[in-house]
C-alpha cells in the first residue's frame, strides 16, 4: 500500500502478501521502513489495515502538530473500534470518498500511480528479461519494491504535492474538483 502527504512525502510501504503464513524470505532487502504482513485473500481486512494504521501511518504522523486526515475510500473496514480509538487519541481524522470518484478525488490516483505503475512495468520487464521471464516470486518482490522506489524518488515529492492539489484537497478548492464533475457549471455557489 502507498500512502503519501501533501508535502509530498511518501509514507514506508505496506505490503500485503495472499498467504497463511508470512516467510522471512518474503521481507528481505526490501525498502527501508516497509512493513510486511499476509491475509488469506491477499486483500485488506480490518485486521491489516489496523496493522498498516498502527505500523505505519501514526508512527509516521505522530510527531507532527494538529489535526491529521486520512483520505481513503468509504470501506467499512478501516473504521474497526480499535481504529476508531487510535484516531481519537492521536488526533486523527478519516475523510471518506465518494464511491465510484477515487480518478478525481484522491490525490495518488490522479497524479501518482499511472508513473508508478509504468516504472514498475518497466522493472518487471527487465527482470524478466535478465531471468529467463520467470515469474516474479515473494521473495524477489522486495528487491524489486526497492527499485522501484529509486525509480520514482526523483519525481514522487511533485507527484504528490501535484495530486493533492489537482484533487482540491491542498490548496483547498472546491472547485477544482467541481469542475472535473460531469454538468457542473464553471460559476460554483458556495
Amino acid at each position: 500500500m502507498f500512502c503519501g502527504s501533501a508535502s509530498g512525502k511518501l509514507l514506508p510501504l505496506f505490503v500485503l502478501y495472499k498467504s497463511r503464513h508470512i516467510w522471512s524470505t518474503w521481507t528481505e532487502g526490501g525498502p527501508p521502513g516497509t512493513r510486511y504482513s499476509n491475509s488469506t485473500s491477499g486483500w485488506f481486512d480490518s485486521a491489516s489495515f489496523l496493522e498498516w494504521f498502527e505500523s505505519i501511518f501514526i508512527p509516521e504522523t505522530r510527531r507532527l502538530d494538529g489535526k491529521k486526515v486520512v483520505i481513503c475510500d468509504n470501506v467499512a473496514f478501516h473504521f474497526s473500534p480499535k481504529v476508531l480509538e487510535l484516531s481519537e487519541t492521536n488526533n486523527i481524522t478519516f475523510i471518506c470518498l465518494p464511491p465510484n470518484s477515487t480518478h478525481i478525488t484522491q490525490p495518488l490516483d490522479v497524479a501518482v500511480f499511472r508513473s508508478v505503475k509504468g516504472s514498475w512495468r518497466k522493472l518487471l520487464g527487465e527482470w524478466k528479461e535478465n531471468n529467463g521471464n520467470n515469474l516474479v516470486t515473494k521473495e524477489i518482490m522486495p528487491t524489486l519494491l526497492g527499485r522501484l522506489l529509486i525509480e520514482i524518488n526523483p519525481t514522487i515529492t511533485n507527484n504528490l504535492k501535484s495530486g493533492f492539489q489537482a484533487c482540491g484537497i491542498f490548496l483547498c478548492d472546491v472547485e477544482v474538483l467541481l469542475k472535473k464533475i460531469p454538468g457542473q457549471d464553471d460559476d460554483v455557489q458556495r
